[in-house]
């Protein structure tokens, strides 16, 4: 019954020559989360010098996203810092080798990327003048700190990574040791809203009718991709009468529901 009295009032109101629906995709303008991840020389347990190979890796950290390359010279041990940002780690990384991106990786940790990042690492310099830097599979360094360490002096660096891939971090100049590493990666700006626009136009979509071609109830798809479901009576009549609106448009036929 409600049904019935809806298509009424319809009917007495509605005249229609063009209907235009702007519908928002629904893509929000916002980022996701950035993804952090992180591991601290604590996460490793113990060892000496000699107690791995060259080339012997192991996941650390956050969901083992670190990949750490030891050689027989890297050793584990106590030496417990607090930076000045309030970090505390007992234990270190100390490599007590250069860094040699070959086969095998020795004395370096691998990341991998899914888009821009930050490297974040906590160090105390091996000597004066090491630094720390980030280098591509084949050796060459992307990124390095300039810092001008001095030994045994405790650091925080921060390195952008521009891209997406496959990195090293590890030493130029010698050894340092290790104690906190952190990647975020930054999250994509998700793309601008944009709007759908649905149009139906009496005049272009719909083929002249006299009252009593259609039944109640007939139903027809109509406008931009069928996105208008037309419900006529057998009192719809889509007949010619021409009108000018205020915005220009121009409409020479009428869906008319005829009450």
């Amino acid at each position: 019954m409600k049904l019935n009295s809806s298509r009424k009032l319809l009917s007495l109101m509605l005249i229609l020559c063009l209907a235009v629906l702007v519908v928002p995709a629904l893509t929000l303008n916002a980022r996701a989360e950035d993804k952090v991840y992180t591991m601290t020389a604590d996460d490793i347990t113990a060892f000496a010098a000699g107690a791995k190979a060259d080339g012997d890796v192991e996941a650390v950290g956050t969901d083992g996203y670190f990949n750490v390359f030891y050689s027989a010279k890297t050793k584990v041990d106590a030496s417990a810092k607090t930076f000045e940002d309030g970090v505390s780690v007992t234990n270190r990384i100390s490599w007590s080798a250069n860094t040699d991106i070959g086969d095998p990786v020795k004395n370096a940790i691998q990341i991998k990327t899914e888009g821009p990042a930050t490297l974040k690492i906590w160090f105390v310099s091996g000597g004066d003048g090491r630094e720390v830097a980030i280098f591509d599979p084949t050796g060459s360094v992307v990124v390095q700190t300039a810092i001008g360490t001095v030994k045994n002096s405790l650091y925080i660096a921060t390195l952008d990574i521009a891209e997406a891939g496959t990195y090293f971090v590890g030493n130029v100049g010698g050894s340092n040791n290790y104690y906190k590493l952190e990647v975020t990666e930054t999250a994509a700006e998700a793309p601008a809203p944009t709007e759908i626009v649905y149009t139906l136009d009496t005049t272009l979509d719909l083929p002249a009718m006299a009252q009593g071609d259609k039944a109640d109830g007939d139903v027809e798809a109509a406008g931009t991709e069928g996105f208008f479901n037309i419900y006529y009576s057998a009192k719809t009549k889509v007949d010619s009468s021409s009108k000018t609106f205020d915005d220009g448009y121009v409409g020479a036929q009428r869906l008319n529901f005829g009450g």
